[in-house]
C-alpha cells in the first residue's frame, strides 16, 4: 500500500461529540406537538417572511408572501380568492414540507457538518440558551450558521444562517396556541 498525501485523503469525519448539540437540537425539536416557525429572508431583492406552523402528526400551515397553504395528511390546500382549493396531487410543497418534521432529514444533516464550535450561553426571549456556530457544506455551497439552543428543552429556538448570498432568522415558538382543521373546499 502506498502512503497518500494529504490532499488525497478522505477528510475525516466529525466525532459524534463535536456536532451532537446540533443533532441532538434538531431531534428534540421532533417531539414537540406543535410549533411555529418564522423564517425572515433577506437576499438582493428585498426581505420576505414565512410562517410554517405544525401541528402533530401531519398539519402544516405555510404564509408566504401572499400565498396561504395547508397540509393536512397527504392532501394540500390553497387559498385563493377567499377559498380553500384542494391540490390534486398533494401539491410538490406539501411533499416538501412534510420533511421538516421527519427523523431521516435530521439524520442526513450530519454527513454534511464541517464544524460545530461552541459559542457560549445568551438570554433569548428571558430563556436560558447555548450557543453554537456550525458550517456544512451543502451542495458545494457553505452554509454558516448559528443556532440557540434552549438549556431547558435542548430544543433550537433560533438560528441564522447564510448561504447562496441570502441571509436567514428562523425563529421557533414550541407549544404555541395552534390549531390546523380541513378547510371547506371550493368546488
Amino acid at each position: 500500500t502506498q502512503p497518500t498525501s494529504a490532499s488525497q485523503q478522505a477528510p475525516a469525519a466529525l466525532p459524534s461529540d463535536d456536532f451532537a448539540p446540533i443533532v441532538n437540537a434538531y431531534r428534540a425539536q421532533l417531539d414537540a406537538d406543535r410549533f411555529r416557525m418564522t423564517m425572515v429572508l433577506v437576499d438582493d431583492e428585498g426581505t420576505s417572511t414565512q410562517i410554517i406552523e405544525y401541528v402533530a402528526p401531519d398539519r402544516f400551515r405555510l404564509q408566504m408572501d401572499e400565498e396561504d397553504l395547508l397540509v393536512i395528511g397527504e392532501s394540500t390546500y390553497a387559498l385563493k380568492d377567499g377559498e380553500y382549493r384542494l391540490y390534486p396531487d398533494g401539491g410538490m410543497i406539501g411533499r416538501m414540507v412534510v420533511n421538516l418534521v421527519n427523523p431521516a432529514q435530521v439524520e442526513q444533516l450530519t454527513p454534511y457538518l464541517v464544524s460545530v464550535t461552541p459559542k457560549g450561553t445568551e438570554t433569548l426571549n428571558g430563556k436560558a440558551m447555548r450557543v453554537y456556530e456550525y458550517v456544512a457544506n451543502l451542495d458545494d455551497e457553505v452554509a454558516s450558521s448559528t443556532v440557540w439552543i434552549s438549556q431547558a428543552d435542548g430544543r433550537p429556538y433560533q438560528v441564522r444562517q447564510e448561504q447562496y448570498g441570502e441571509q436567514s432568522t428562523i425563529t421557533y415558538e414550541y407549544d404555541a396556541d395552534i390549531e390546523i382543521e380541513a378547510p371547506a373546499v371550493a368546488n
